[in-house]
């Protein structure tokens, strides 16, 4: 039997470079996104059935609850479910004098809470697979010990700082259900976020994470943050 992923942010330059590996490796792709693009379409040009998509707003829980009955007319089990809708606003950028804390909130639900619905509405399918595995993709940003050079961000950091506390109180819950959860922080990646200037190929990223979730999967007493490449980050 196929395994069968369900990708959030799937039209992102990680979300439909991960969508590729995994058709590559014979996966069953269900994909969601705000829209469909250029990535999305040449994907199931290529990929056939093996790559459906279904319009996703993490933010809004009617758009989730859509989705997953979608998902679930078309599987009894995720293998994998991977979160990796992000956002990110020029708010960001501001230094504090300026920074609009108001419009933090939008960025929250999105970076923050869109990986709880997700998983609130598909946590029996998750169950259902032998794999087990929750992978939500997190950031350097999100770390309170770690070296980070910016000194703004705040909204970004703030949610991403979130997100990896919900996922370590899931794995405290979940653990002994066998789901194993990763947080991964994909690296500054060339994408419509990371900008041009970053270093790392969206495509490389993806593989990594594939691989790595292939040796983690069953390992629930290891780590849950750390970098692409399995390197763990500083809480």
């Amino acid at each position: 039997m196929n395994k069968t992923v369900c990708l959030t942010g799937a039209a992102g330059g990680l979300g439909s470079s991960f969508a590729r590996v995994c058709l590559e490796e014979g996966w069953q792709v269900l994909a969601g996104d705000l829209q469909e693009n250029a990535r999305t379409e040449m994907l199931a040009r290529e990929y056939g059935e093996a790559f459906a998509f279904h319009p996703l707003d993490v933010s809004d829980p009617e758009s989730v609850r859509s989705y997953a009955d979608w998902v679930r007319a078309r599987t009894a089990q995720l293998d994998l479910l991977m979160n990796a809708a992000g956002y990110y606003t020029p708010n960001s950028n501001r230094r504090f004098e300026e920074f609009d804390i108001e419009k933090s909130m939008e960025m929250y639900s999105i970076n923050a809470l869109g990986p709880l619905r997700m998983l609130q509405q598909l946590l029996e399918l998750v169950l259902a697979s032998e794999d087990k595995v929750v992978v939500n993709i997190s950031s350097e940003a999100g770390s309170m010990a770690g070296s980070v050079k910016h000194t703004w961000r705040y909204d970004y950091g703030m949610s991403k700082a979130a997100l990896n506390l919900a996922t370590t109180i899931l794995h405290r819950q979940y653990r002994e259900k066998g789901i194993r959860f990763l947080l991964v922080h994909p690296g500054w990646m060339r994408t419509e976020m990371g900008g041009m200037r970053a270093t790392l190929e969206p495509e490389v990223s993806a593989r990594e994470i594939f691989r790595l979730i292939q040796r983690e999967k069953h390992c629930l007493d290891n780590n849950l943050f750390m970098d692409y490449n399995g390197t763990p980050r500083p809480w």
